[in-house]
């Protein structure tokens, strides 16, 4: 069939938007093997404090330390796909905040309330559990970008022995969460022993690690997703199929074809169907149209 005047002008675009479209570069694993330190950090020191918040039961604070975090676990698989990772770090932040908040009003001489200050030893468990699951399963993505990509140029990504490196980021994380349990003591001891600091005013200037918590993930990864989610927005442009009229017909995923005409159809094809469309004579798909019931449209 003749190329209408609008596909030449897509296929004079191509060239431009493969290039607009690569992939942005992946971010190293330095940010995740922060946000690991950070997301376990704020447990540690609760536990670091268990005997200035109830010294008569350390046990209540190990269990508000423990189950709200597992509920979070259990509960997962049925609500993260709808809550984006933006949300989620973002609420992790704010109750990372909110727990050194509370622990921190209600532990001063003289107002201090038990009740309160296990209730926020429960938000930095929320907080914990929700940032793991949800950081583990970001780096695993990464992971999986950071091989493909480079694999694709490099031929792999090896090491000096030659052997393949994969699960860089889930590592980098893993080693911050573990790194964590040896920072937190070290806080809480460094500030109340060392310096001589009282405990309210050591959880007060732990809040600014909250802070970092969500500037690390904004700063590094989140900036990445939105970068990678425009090229792959640019991309499927690439794949755009014009009919003989000069009408968008469809555009191509590799699996699996979708109507866009903008005529409301949505129809989604096996690739083998859309090509026996593009082959039909133009009579053929107006017999089509009008069995099936999409009259005026594309499909």
């Amino acid at each position: 069939p003749p190329i209408s005047q609008q596909q030449q002008q897509q296929q004079q675009q191509s060239p431009s938007l493969q290039q607009q479209s690569s992939p942005p570069s992946v971010p190293t694993a330095a940010p995740f093997w922060i946000l690991g330190l950070l997301n376990n950090a704020s447990f540690v020191i609760m536990i670091a404090s268990a005997k200035s918040i109830s010294e008569g039961g350390t046990a209540l604070v190990y269990i508000s330390s423990v189950l709200p975090g597992l509920f979070v676990k259990l509960s997962a698989p049925y609500w993260f796909d709808r809550v984006s990772y933006r949300y989620r770090l973002g609420i992790g932040s704010a109750l990372m905040a909110g727990c050194f908040a509370l622990v921190g009003i209600f532990s001063r001489p003289g107002g201090s309330s038990v009740v309160m200050q296990l209730l926020g030893v429960a938000l930095c468990s929320l907080q914990g559990s929700m940032g793991e699951a949800s950081l583990l399963a970001l780096a695993g993505k990464y992971d999986t970008s950071l091989e493909s990509s480079l694999g694709s140029h490099e031929g792999g990504i090896h090491g000096n022995d030659g052997q393949t490196k994969k699960g860089k980021c889930i590592t980098a994380f893993s080693s911050g969460t573990g790194i964590a349990g040896v920072f937190g003591f070290a806080y809480k001891v460094f500030l109340t022993q060392v310096l001589g600091l009282s405990l309210q005013l050591t959880l007060f200037l732990a809040i600014g690690f909250a802070v970092l918590y969500w500037w690390t993930y904004w700063a590094f990864l989140d900036s990445h997703i939105n970068a990678e989610a425009a090229a792959a927005a640019g991309a499927q442009v690439q794949e755009e199929i014009y009919d003989e009229e000069g009408s968008l017909l469809s555009t191509t995923s590799g699996r699996r074809i979708r109507d866009i005409d903008g005529r409301g159809s949505g129809v989604e094809l096996p690739t083998h169907d859309a090509a026996a469309i593009l082959s039909t004579t133009g009579s053929r798909k107006q017999k089509r149209r009008r069995r099936k019931g999409y009259d005026g449209v594309h499909t």
